[in-house]
């Protein structure tokens, strides 16, 4: 081994420890997942509520169809960092076409009127991608 391939060696090897991390928690949340009480809503996207540092944070929503029961179950929820929570859920074949659009990078915003799921919105541009 040359002295600068020992030198490039040790670099390296004092340098892995700092290198980018890509594990769920490391990253700089952008958009932390909120919780309005006074009006019943919750937004936030899940690929963000993922890497936030705590392990609080959700947001998600789900559909789910059974055979001849009509309109699909839609169930969305969410979580902040300070554990304030919402939920709700709807039958309704609209918004569950919304939810079947939804991806991890996908702001999502639900509102509730008590435990009936009311208006949900996705988005997706730039400032919801990492």
């Amino acid at each position: 081994m040359t002295k600068n391939t020992r030198r490039f060696a040790l670099a390296a090897t004092l340098l892995v420890p700092f290198a980018p991390s890509a594990r769920a928690g490391d990253g700089t949340v952008v958009h932390e997942v909120a919780v309005v009480a006074s009006n019943q809503t919750a937004m936030g996207t899940p690929y963000w509520a993922r890497r936030s540092n705590d392990t609080t944070q959700k947001i998600s929503c789900q559909v789910k169809y059974e055979a001849g029961s009509g309109d699909p179950f839609v169930y969305c929820a969410a979580t902040t960092r300070y554990n304030a929570s919402l939920s709700c859920y709807a039958y309704d074949a609209n918004l569950g076409q919304v939810v079947l659009a939804m991806d991890e990078y996908s702001f999502i915003t639900f509102k509730c009127d008590g435990s009936a799921l009311v208006s949900l919105s996705i988005v997706r541009n730039s400032n919801s991608l990492p």
